[in-house]
C-alpha cells in the first residue's frame, strides 16, 4: 500500500551570501499553483542578511518557508542538508540567484498524478 504524501515538493535553495538574490527566487516559487509545496532555504554560513530576508518572506508568503543555518560548508554538504530537512516527496533544487518558470511545478504535476510510480523527472531550463 503506497503511502500519501500531502507534500509532493520540496524546493530547497542552497544560499551563502545571496540575500539579494533570495526574493526573485522564492517569489518564483510562491506564485506557482497549488499548494503540495514547500520551501526550504538552507542558509551555508552566510554573512549577509540571507535570515532577515528569509524572516521577511515569511512573513508575507502565503507557502510554507523553512529557514535551515549551518555553517559554511560547501554547495553540495548545504544541498545534501536540504534534502534532509526536506518533507515532500520530490526535490527540486533551485539556486538562489535562478527563478522557476511560471506553471513549472503544474507541468510536472499533471505526469506525477497520471504515472504515480514515476520516482524521477528531469526538467530543463531557460538562459
Amino acid at each position: 500500500m503506497a503511502i500519501a504524501h500531502p507534500l509532493i515538493f520540496s524546493i530547497v535553495i542552497p544560499s551563502y551570501n545571496y540575500a539579494h538574490y533570495l526574493p526573485r527566487a522564492i517569489k518564483s516559487v510562491t506564485a506557482q499553483e497549488g499548494n503540495d509545496y514547500e520551501i526550504v532555504v538552507v542558509d551555508d554560513g552566510s554573512t549577509d542578511d540571507t535570515a532577515a530576508v528569509v524572516k521577511n518572506m515569511q512573513m508575507s508568503a502565503q507557502a510554507p518557508i523553512r529557514y535551515v543555518y549551518q555553517t559554511n560548508s560547501g554547495l553540495s554538504a548545504t544541498r545534501n542538508r536540504g534534502a534532509r530537512e526536506a518533507g515532500g516527496r520530490f526535490l527540486l533544487f533551485l539556486d538562489a540567484d535562478d527563478a522557476l518558470c511560471p506553471g513549472a511545478l503544474a507541468h510536472v504535476r499533471g505526469p506525477l498524478q497520471r504515472q504515480p510510480h514515476i520516482d524521477f523527472v528531469v526538467g530543463g531550463y531557460v538562459i
